[in-house]
Formats: structure tokens, C-alpha cells, sequence
């Protein structure tokens, strides 16, 4: 399992659970900054960015500029999060942060404080976040 497998399956779970909302994955390799995936609903359009961390590769990793576009996204637009799904120790939870908690090459012990957080990498309570943050 990698993020490239947790995004694929986030997106198929995701779509059914918004309807009539669209959801975009946008991914180019060769323009950097540009958020990994968008919703569309409610007239609003939020911004997500997934990462994955586990035992071997425990720190959040990026490029300077993408966590640069989230803050700037965080602030200039509706809505902007960071979705990261944990493996530590055989034990899986999913965060959901906002991008000026995020520093890329740290640890996400410390996001605990300033995150949605559930047990297991859980699709439900990613679609139910994203449309709670769509109907404020």
C-alpha cells in the first residue's frame, strides 16, 4: 500500500458518498503546488491534500511549494485541508488538519491537538467531513 493506492481508493469511496457534488484528483506531475484532489458543491470548492505515513517513512513529506499553496489555498479560498492516513505500529487512524499545522519532515504526533482524527484509514468519516465543511 502506498499513497498513490490510498488516494485511488479514496476517490472511489468518496464520489458515491457526495452525490450530486463532483470530485477532482488532480495530479501533474510536472506542475508542483497544485492540491491532490477538489470538491465541488453547495456552490463552494475545497481544496485536499493526502499524505501517508508509517513506520519506515514517518514524517510528512512534500515539496516546500505545495505546502506553500495549501496555506495559501487555507486562506484565500473556501476551504483547504491535509488528509493523512497513519500506520504506526500495525494501528491506522486518519487525520484531517488544517495546512498551517503542517510541517512537511515532522512527525504528525503533535497534529493530535489541532486535528479531526478517526480510527482506521476511514472513508466515512472523510465523506462527512468534507460535507460538513461544504454546508457551513
Amino acid at each position: 500500500m502506498n499513497e498513490s493506492d490510498l488516494k485511488s481508493k479514496l476517490i472511489e469511496k468518496l464520489v458515491p458518498m457526495v452525490i450530486p457534488w463532483r470530485v477532482f484528483r488532480h495530479e501533474d506531475r510536472l506542475t508542483a503546488g497544485i492540491p491532490d484532489m477538489s470538491v465541488n458543491g453547495n456552490s463552494r470548492t475545497s481544496w485536499w491534500e493526502v499524505k501517508f505515513v508509517t513506520d519506515e517513512r514517518p514524517k510528512i513529506s512534500g515539496v516546500r511549494l505545495q505546502l506553500e499553496r495549501m496555506r495559501q489555498l487555507e486562506v484565500e479560498s473556501f476551504a483547504a485541508n491535509y488528509i493523512i492516513f497513519e500506520l504506526y505500529d500495525n494501528s491506522k487512524r486518519t487525520l484531517i488538519v488544517g495546512p498551517r499545522f503542517v510541517e512537511y519532515g515532522e512527525r504528525t504526533d503533535r497534529l493530535s491537538l489541532h486535528s479531526e482524527i478517526a480510527v482506521g484509514f476511514d472513508f466515512v468519516f472523510i465523506a462527512e467531513f468534507i460535507r460538513k465543511v461544504h454546508r457551513s
